[in-house]
């Protein structure tokens, strides 16, 4: 079994249907990405992250955002640096373990009649993300998790 966690960045929504454009001061794209790990290595990782967290100073439950600056960590920058390599590292050791899917807004917003609301681009971008969860499953385990489905294409 596999654990995927999943964060976006950018919103799937800002786009003005009347006008046929983004809004202003939104994203121009939409990124969901995971980390895909075999469910046996979870513990590794979660003590690994621990260790990380105590050896710079923060609590066990602290979430790591990566783009916490250094100073409200309370942490120097050579520190935030090596502590950001250790989690790179730490990452690293799970080859083929981090996939994503990038969503040029605009274009799906203009080019795809189902894709009308926020909801229809996130859930787009979430199936397509499962979609390459399952495919690399499938070369893992050497077995079909899911029927093949269609794909999105925002040309």
């Amino acid at each position: 079994m596999y654990i995927v966690f999943l964060d976006e960045s950018g919103q799937p929504g800002g786009y003005d249907k009347e006008k046929n454009q983004l809004v202003q001061n939104t994203s121009k794209y939409f990124t969901l990405a995971g980390f895909m790990i075999d469910a046996d290595e979870i513990l590794n990782i979660e003590r690994n992250m621990r260790d990380v967290k105590i050896k710079y100073g923060l609590e066990k439950q602290h979430e790591i955002k990566w783009h916490t600056t250094y100073s409200k960590l309370g942490l120097n920058f050579e520190q935030y640096k090596s502590m950001k390599l250790e989690i790179i590292n730490i990452i690293a050791e799970y080859k083929n373990s981090v996939i994503g899917i990038v969503m040029d807004k605009e274009s799906c917003y203009r080019n795809k009649e189902y894709i009308t609301t926020a909801n229809d681009l996130y859930s787009v971008a979430l199936h397509l993300l499962m979609e390459r969860s399952c495919m690399e499953t499938s070369k893992r385990s050497k077995k079909s998790v899911l029927p093949p489905s269609y794909h999105y294409d925002c040309r």
